[in-house]
């Protein structure tokens, strides 16, 4: 490895590291992310968690009201919340509006487009949701919060690393390459670094595992068949690029599911992206 790109890399340990430079969830973040091996919350104690933030309370029905959900009574209360629309939705929610929050727009770099990143995520997150469903690989709740983390290290490297996010920028400009092309030459990616992220989080192995490797499924030792839906939908959400049609169809042969459905999931994109934005006018 070049001096020069050693020294990004052992910045951006130092940054992931540091204790007070990248927060740590807040206490109903850490509460949700550890729910998803927790068959204690009920609907009930998660009501209760939720409540005690004003603000994030305002938020879901703000949400659990809009067009995204199209229902026809008004909901007032969390409660109602929960029981209209469903505890997992309502997770869904919380997570994506506490994790939205965690990454101030004043630190990002000038370089980074927010508003693209969380479309992104979204879209693999509501993609992965469906997927898992329908193909009975996790649940569905578990595939949301995989697909809304999975590029958690690009957001974290535009807010805390600008030394190593301007280098990639600049390598992927100069050379014509992807992001992740840019990072794999300078010898650290976003998949890395939201790894490290998530253990000192202490993110249960599943989604460590999912981020660390959703570029390179192939390289996952376990949660094999999560990582390759992450990928999948990865994929799907750039399902117009050349090569796209014949990844997906691999992808499907290694999860033993037809590749004939390639079109099908395909076509699914639209419903996923009108969905995204229904959900991010909602949110802004």
């Amino acid at each position: 490895m070049p001096p020069a790109h050693l020294a990004i890399h052992e910045e951006a340990q130092r940054a992931i590291h540091g204790i007070n430079l990248i927060p740590s969830p807040s206490p109903i973040l850490g509460r949700l992310l550890d729910a998803l091996h927790d068959p204690y919350l009920d609907a009930e104690k998660f009501e209760t968690l939720v409540n005690k933030d004003p603000a994030l309370s305002a938020k879901i029905l703000n949400i659990a009201n809009s067009a995204y959900y199209g229902l026809s009574a008004q909901i007032s209360t969390i409660e109602r919340a929960i029981v209209v629309i469903g505890i997992d939705e309502v997770k869904n929610i919380c997570l994506t509006v506490l994790l939205s929050a965690m990454f101030s727009r004043s630190k990002i770099h000038p370089a980074f487009d927010m508003g693209r990143f969380w479309k992104h995520s979204l879209f693999v997150a509501l993609a992965v949701k469906d997927m898992a469903g329908k193909f009975n690989i996790t649940e569905p709740e578990t595939g949301y919060v995989l697909g809304l983390l999975h590029d958690v290290g690009r957001i974290a490297s535009a807010t805390y690393m600008h030394h190593f996010f301007e280098e990639v920028h600049r390598l992927a400009t100069q050379k014509g390459l992807k992001m992740f092309q840019a990072e794999k030459e300078i010898g650290l990616t976003h998949a890395q670094i939201g790894s490290w992220l998530g253990k000192k989080w202490a993110l249960p192995s599943l989604l460590c595992t999912g981020i660390k490797y959703h570029h390179e499924p192939e390289k996952a030792q376990d949660h094999i068949k999560e990582t390759l839906l992450i990928h999948m939908a990865d994929t799907l959400a750039y399902s117009r690029s050349p090569g796209s049609h014949a990844v997906l169809k691999e992808i499907l042969q290694k999860l033993r599911i037809s590749p004939d459905l390639s079109r099908e999931l395909e076509n699914c994109t639209v419903m996923w992206w009108e969905n995204v934005k229904a959900l991010w006018e909602t949110l802004n």
